[in-house]
């Protein structure tokens, strides 16, 4: 192709697109690179992309490429324009694109406007410019809120900053960052107030307003960020006295109306968050006191399990804190339907080798007399709880029922079971039997369990390993090490469909990328003479899509 003519080499619908990108200026800029001998053009358009020219002295084009993903023809729209850019540019007798003007700086040209201009250019820009204007007044609004009463103040600033922001009830995902940006500003001004009462009510504010902001509009979590953020500094606040101070009473009772309030009684984390800061300080009276008549209150007026177990996890707080170690033993007993309450007894159950009763623990744990399948931390705990026991038996039951049910440890449940068989040397058959029983139950073509190949990995079973990657032809490039040089041919032929396999599906340069990194891999594997041949077959079979052949032609 010859940049004199090469209309006559392109589809008529790309020379018309690429000819109007060309006559509507999209080619942006376009200068010769000497170090590599070639020219290199912008061309703004969906997005802005690069392209790439080889030219001859004779006008032959050798080479082109542009990074878009268009790879429905040789040649693209983006091309083309630099194809007609080039060759007006060339008609007039020069290498260089127009002379570029120097560039001036923004912030100089903003410090000679004149202020009268700029806030004209300014107020019609806003009015043209809805998000502009409301990032703007978000940026400067603080400034002219009134700050002499500083909770109020708080309030407004957090509160300005969904202005613009909230359409239909909704926050928009990318906008969500803008709309805690005041929420953030009363944080910093919490963490630097000298005053500790002061700094505790800024951090409620925001809690009171992020938290009801994230019900109304959803925000993904932002709100929720910063509203943790706040519970934080008060934990930070609050652990910072070491005794009764009249500070701490203030902060106390502050605290206290906030989780007490009628409106916050949708109690969240939060709430138990806060009151969890002051169980280290429940040795003085009043806040014990006043925990405990809370978690009284809470207890009364809701039923939920959730809060049910996390009063529960307060109320041991303090005992083990501050009461006689009978106590805290009487309450993790008389609260056995709380999950970690249940596991301390078990602890204290196997710390006395009353083994009998940690089983019956963990059997009790879903009322039905045994450990439901998919209960697979309860499960674990029984089968510590039978190794600890001796009981062989059990362990060999439960060792097999993991191995089988493919769950993130059924391989080390494997070597386990082994091992409880390798120790009685009378029972070798029967291991031979459970073996097979295991093979049986975790490979169910089409589908196998991925402890099906970690077991014939560890037991050496190439023959059957082959046969896996066979039909799931993607594992070859996991498991050939494990079949050479045994099978070198078969690793060949397998490695060689799945390339071309890939390389059908791949419709974008991302995947035509992956066949590449594939075939650099299968050259390391399989020899550079087949890895040559396979490029070449691909070369062929993909000859109409330019961006394949680009990716293969940078394969060294």
């Amino acid at each position: 192709m010859n940049i004199k003519d090469f209309e006559k080499d392109i589809q008529q619908k790309i020379l018309s697109r690429g000819r109007e990108y060309f006559n509507d200026g999209n080619v942006i800029s376009l200068d010769y690179d000497d170090d590599n001998d070639e020219w290199t053009a912008e061309v703004s358009g969906s997005d802005d992309y690069t392209v790439t020219v080889k030219l001859r002295k004779t006008g032959e084009i050798p080479k082109t490429f542009c990074d878009c993903p268009y790879d429905l023809g040789e040649y693209c729209k983006h091309q083309v324009a630099v194809f007609y850019s080039l060759r007006k540019l060339l008609a007039a007798g020069t290498k260089t694109n127009a002379k570029k003007s120097p560039k001036i700086k923004f912030e100089d040209m903003l410090n000679k406007i004149e202020k009268e201009k700029l806030i004209a250019f300014l107020m019609d820009f806003s009015a043209e410019n809805k998000k502009f204007k409301t990032e703007f007044m978000l940026r400067f609004s603080d400034e002219f809120l009134d700050k002499s009463d500083v909770l109020a103040y708080a309030r407004n600033l957090i509160k300005s900053s969904f202005k613009g922001f909230v359409h239909s009830g909704y926050i928009e995902y990318y906008d969500a960052p803008k709309v805690i940006k005041g929420a953030e500003k009363v944080l910093a001004i919490a963490e630097a107030e000298d005053n500790q009462c002061t700094a505790v009510s800024l951090c409620i504010v925001i809690l009171e307003e992020m938290l009801a902001a994230e019900a109304d509009y959803n925000s993904e979590g932002y709100c929720y960020g910063i509203a943790e953020q706040a519970t934080e500094l008060i934990g930070d606040i609050v652990s910072s006295f070491a005794e009764d101070t009249d500070e701490l009473k203030q902060i106390f009772a502050i605290l206290m109306l906030y989780v007490s309030d009628d409106k916050n009684q949708d109690f969240t984390e939060f709430g138990f968050d806060i009151l969890e800061t002051f169980i280290p300080l429940c040795n003085i009276k009043y806040i014990r006191e006043g925990v405990e008549k809370f978690i009284k209150i809470i207890e009364s007026k809701s039923d939920s399990k959730y809060y049910k177990s996390n009063l529960q996890n307060l109320r041991y707080g303090i005992i083990s804190k501050f009461d006689d170690k009978k106590e805290a033993r009487e309450f993790i007993e008389n609260n056995l339907e709380n999950d970690n309450f249940r596991k301390m007894a078990i602890e204290y159950a196997l710390k006395e080798k009353d083994y009998d009763k940690a089983v019956k623990l963990c059997l009790e744990r879903n009322n039905t007399g045994r450990i439901y399948q998919g209960l697979t931390e309860w499960r674990e705990l029984l089968y510590n709880i039978y190794e600890k026991s001796g009981n062989k038996d059990a362990q060999k039951k439960l060792a097999y029922e993991f191995t089988i049910g493919d769950n993130n440890n059924s391989f080390e449940y494997y070597l386990e079971l082994k091992t409880l068989y390798a120790d009685n040397s009378d029972k070798t058959d029967e291991w031979y039997q459970v073996f097979d029983n295991i093979l049986s139950a975790v490979n169910v073509p089409p589908y196998s369990k991925s402890v099906y190949t970690k077991i014939l990995i560890h037991e050496n079973m190439k023959p059957e390993l082959l046969e896996y990657c066979k039909i799931r032809k993607n594992f070859i490039t996991e498991y050939y090490k494990y079949l050479l040089p045994d099978y070198k041919d078969e690793v060949t032929e397998i490695y060689t469909d799945y390339i071309k396999e890939r390389a059908v599906k791949a419709f974008d340069r991302s995947g035509y990328k992956a066949v590449c990194d594939l075939i650099k891999d299968y050259a390391k594997i399989c020899g550079k003479k087949n890895a040559g041949e396979i490029t070449q077959e691909l070369r062929k079979n993909h000859v109409r899509q330019p961006a394949f052949i680009d990716e293969l032609s940078k394969m060294k």
